[in-house]
């Protein structure tokens, strides 16, 4: 995961958007379930029979606001740890795999919350709910990730000769192992292994731990360019 030029990350982006309308969602759940689902006098007599201490309804309604309040923030602050999963996982893998592993993410943050937030409502109920709602984050995570990841800047041309381009096809969006770029190539070793590195360290491509190369967002990003460029 990296920030260009200064920008916020995308998954911090995408997770704060995404956490702000699923908050909001599970705020608006929170309190119908404390003032409709379950009456406000049914809810001051239990905790009461709890407590022992008598609560008004009109002091139980500020605390329900200030419970869904915080519920919200918290809601907000975990949609931007999950939203920077996202980022991370989408930075390991091909993008054709990003919606779905959106939905994966989201979920996972929907059960996250169903075991999580405490209602007087059944486990069952809170679960279904969050887990029927998390396609919300999810949609607003792949959406907002997809608009907020590097834009192609044509200055990136410049940094690059043709045989950076080669090498970048090479790569490919699989990703391919020093040989197999040679191979496709037929660039000398010493010379092939310069430019490896300086695409490296202008962020075109990374190297795995199974020292296969890889295409960072940056260099996805020219290679979607440069296929445009060939097949026009």
């Amino acid at each position: 995961m990296y920030s260009i030029m200064g920008e916020v990350n995308p998954g911090v982006k995408a997770g704060f958007f995404g956490g702000v309308i699923y908050g909001f969602i599970i705020f608006i759940f929170v309190i119908l379930s404390l003032t409709v689902i379950v009456p406000l006098s049914e809810l001051s007599r239990l905790i009461s029979s709890i407590t022992g201490i008598l609560i008004s309804e009109a002091a139980l309604v500020v605390f329900i606001a200030i419970g869904a309040v915080v519920i919200l923030a918290i809601t907000i602050v975990f949609g931007i740890l999950f939203g920077l999963l996202y980022s991370w996982i989408c930075e390991k893998v091909d993008y054709e795999w990003s919606v779905l592993i959106a939905l994966l993410v989201g979920s996972l943050f929907g059960l996250f919350l169903g075991l999580t937030i405490n209602l007087p409502l059944s486990r069952v109920t809170i679960l279904v709910f969050t887990l029927i709602f998390s396609p919300t984050y999810s949609l607003t995570l792949y959406l907002t990730h997809r608009g907020a990841i590097i834009r192609f800047n044509a200055g990136w041309m410049s940094e690059i000769d043709d045989v950076d381009k080669k090498i970048l096809l090479a790569v490919g969006t699989h990703g391919c192992k020093y040989w197999g770029i040679k191979e496709k190539t037929n660039i000398e070793d010493e010379n092939l292994r310069i430019r490896l590195q300086n695409l490296e360290a202008k962020e075109y491509i990374d190297i795995r731990f199974d020292n296969k190369y890889v295409l960072t967002r940056k260099g996805k990003t020219v290679l979607r360019k440069l296929l445009e460029t060939i097949t026009s």
